[in-house]
């Protein structure tokens, strides 16, 4: 039977999805393309026992040390999967030999929906490459019969000519060009005393939902320093010991990471580096040198989800599904949704609020208390009722009210003027009780273009059983629809 390469336009499939097992951004990555996927292609639908693609790292990776197996896939049935992933010497310039492996991970995870809009890493456990005639190939090879796991690739840059395919496990040292640059490629260590911002020298990421990942790699295992940042605006330096940090990819490395919010402020090129004690080279008095990595720069963007449309986490549209804390309410039971500051959103007057209210019983039931709140000190996730901004008490819902999109049930509280600087909740109290209302949530964060997506941060829509004495529980699975009004 004739077996021809399939393509899949990742614009019909390419569902947002996570990282696989590792945090790409952890890596400084080795490939051909330009990370951005056109298309996405299988050899035989469903794959045939033998189909494998590669890039030929030729002896780009030769002596160095991998950190992870980047290869990137697109998941087009719903339903999490695994592929067999790894480097092998060639036998010849654009042939991988799979009977020498060099670095393999087998059964590694695609998730379900997974989609060529991210890179996906595997870690691989520091793995040294050594020096082969023809250098190296990084392989995925699907498993027999499957019809969902797809290869992402890009066919924007120039053809790399690095791109082949096999379907018959490269039989004879033989392989097929191809004429894009498939998402393939590995994550390798760099030299001792680097300091990365997500695997580069710089990084700009979205204010909400965005994520950095510093990676410092020293000389020694368990390299002491100081990570510092200056901070432009007031030429301050803040340092932090290391000591501690959390492992980064290779014994002699630490990451730190993480992921912001609309609380987070906005800044341009801010500037990090490490002070490190280096013990392979001694001073004359026998104390280990100290040097300096690089710089590395970091700029966090205004996200849309949080800019212009401030006030408003939900897309407008309830998916279906309404909420509260416990039938029947307790005392202490709250909802809310962390809206962040209004930097650079240009609000002036806060005038009102609006909740997706729903009335179980027809009789026009009221909530305890709605209002508008300062974050609290210990948590920039959970309202300080005790610094209320704006409130009202028994704020009632019309008889039978069950609001499925915006305009929202209004709640007039009394207007204040905006302070750009103040992380704002709105929040909701359920009276004791009440069995009657209940509020309506945004589910997939994508009918208008105005939601945050859905799985979100955990850190806007959140509940609380205790009056938010401790930090709100976080929420992932839904927008709750409680919006800010502003002129």
């Amino acid at each position: 039977m004739k077996k021809l390469l399939a393509s899949a336009s990742v614009l019909v499939f390419a569902a947002s999805a996570m990282a696989q097992d590792s945090n790409c951004n952890q890596h400084f990555l080795l490939g051909y393309d330009d990370g951005g996927a056109e298309n996405s292609w299988k050899i035989s639908a469903p794959s045939g026992p033998s189909d494998y693609f590669n890039v030929d790292l030729r002896l780009d990776a030769n002596g160095k040390t991998l950190t992870a197996i980047r290869a990137n896939s697109n998941e087009t049935g719903g339903i999490g999967g695994t592929w067999n992933v790894g480097v092998y010497e060639n036998c010849i310039v654009g042939v991988p030999d799979l009977s020498s492996p060099v670095c393999v991970h087998n059964g590694a995870t695609v998730n379900a929906g997974d989609g060529c809009g991210d890179n996906d890493c595997y870690s691989v456990p520091c793995c040294a490459l050594g020096s082969p005639t023809f250098g190296h190939s990084v392989v995925a090879g699907l498993n027999p019969g499957d019809s969902h796991i797809w290869m992402c690739s890009d066919s924007t840059l120039p053809v790399a000519g690095r791109s082949f395919f096999s379907t018959n496990g490269y039989a004879a040292c033989t392989s097929i060009p191809f004429t894009v640059n498939w998402m393939l490629g590995v994550g390798i260590e760099p030299a001792s005393g680097t300091l990365m911002v997500n695997g580069g020298s710089s990084a700009s990421v979205a204010q909400d939902g965005g994520s950095v990942c510093f990676v410092f790699y020293g000389p020694t295992l368990n390299t002491q320093g100081i990570f510092f940042l200056i901070v432009p605006a007031v030429i301050k330096i803040i340092t932090v010991p290391t000591d501690g940090f959390a492992p980064g990819p290779c014994p002699n490395s630490w990451a730190l990471c993480a992921t912001f919010s609309c609380a987070s402020p906005t800044f341009s090129n801010f500037g990090f580096g490490h002070f490190y004690f280096d013990t392979l080279h001694l001073k004359a008095n026998g104390k280990p040198a100290i040097l300096l990595s690089n710089l590395g720069y970091l700029t966090i963007t205004p996200s849309g989800s949080c800019v212009p449309n401030y006030g408003q986490k939900d897309d407008c549209v309830l998916d279906a599904t309404i909420w509260k804390v416990q039938n029947p309410a307790a005392a202490s039971d709250w909802f809310n949704v962390n809206h962040g500051t209004t930097n650079g959103v240009g609000v002036s007057t806060v005038t009102g609020i609006e909740i997706s209210s729903w009335d179980f019983c027809g009789n026009g039931p009221s909530w305890a208390e709605v209002g508008i709140y300062r974050a609290a000190s210990f948590d920039v996730c959970t309202p300080d009722l005790g610094n209320p901004k704006s409130t009202i008490s028994n704020a009632a819902m019309a008889p039978a009210a069950g609001d499925w999109g915006c305009p929202l049930t209004f709640y007039d509280i009394p207007d204040f003027s905006s302070n750009t600087g103040v992380v704002y909740h709105v929040a909701a109290k359920w009276q004791a009780g009440d069995s009657c209302t209940w509020l309506g949530s945004d589910t997939d964060g994508v009918d208008s273009g105005l939601g945050t997506p859905i799985p979100n941060n955990g850190c806007c829509s959140l509940f609380s059983l205790d009056n938010y004495t401790t930090s709100a529980v976080r929420f992932t699975g839904a927008n709750w629809m409680m919006q800010i009004k502003w002129n």
